[in-house]
């Protein structure tokens, strides 16, 4: 824990990312058990375990015409990194939990996403133009079909894994909504809400946004 990083608490969850969580009180907030007319908290390996089979994961995806646009490479090359990275992200996004739900408005997207391997839902934006009013839209949308964490996560994480999804969703049980922050500290990779509004923040300065 680094105890410089006022009032959060630091968790080196991901190689290069860094877990920001509000040290928000978990009584506060009126969650956990009562055992024997007092209540309190549930162990945290019970958490952890409640939290992993009631989660799921949203994904806002932009067209391939648009994504990644900052890479100075040619345009054939660019489409195709943004794929791979997309794909990389869902597969392990897939495999650490039971939903994984795209935002888009890509036609033909889901039938293709499934000829790669991948059995997650595609949504239409529905007018939530904007990753973040597209992720809100995506969090209703699981929280509708019972789905009490969302994990909100960029698309282009190409060195992601199960164990390390599962290693944020675990670091993240002690508090209502945290973050991982980038590399740089300045933006955002992952949200993680345990039954409290997503209120996603993310492109530009996110982590001082979501920390806020």
């Amino acid at each position: 824990i680094n105890s410089s990083v006022r009032p959060a608490l630091v968790y080196r969850a991901m190689s290069g990312f860094t877990l920001r969580d509000r040290a928000a009180s978990a009584a506060s907030s009126g969650r956990g058990r009562l055992w024997g007319g007092v209540r309190q908290r549930a162990p945290r390996h019970q958490r952890q375990m409640m939290a992993r089979s009631r989660a799921a994961a949203v994904i806002a995806l932009k067209p391939a015409e648009h994504a990644k646009s900052r890479l100075g490479v040619p345009d054939p090359l660019r489409r195709r990194l943004a794929w791979t990275m997309a794909l990389d992200t869902l597969s392990a996004l897939s495999r650490a939990l039971s939903q994984v739900l795209v935002v888009s408005d890509q036609s033909a997207l889901e039938s293709r996403l499934r000829r790669a391997g991948l059995a997650v839902e595609v949504i239409s934006e529905s007018g939530h133009v904007g990753m973040n009013p597209a992720l809100s839209h995506g969090a209703r949308t699981l929280r509708a079909q019972g789905f009490a964490t969302i994990m909100a996560c960029v698309g282009d994480l190409p060195s992601l894994r199960p164990d390390s999804v599962l290693r944020v969703l675990d670091a993240s049980t002690a508090h209502p909504r945290s973050f991982v922050a980038d590399a740089s500290g300045v933006g955002t990779t992952m949200l993680v809400a345990h039954e409290v509004e997503l209120a996603p923040h993310f492109q530009g300065r996110s982590a001082a946004a979501h920390h806020a």
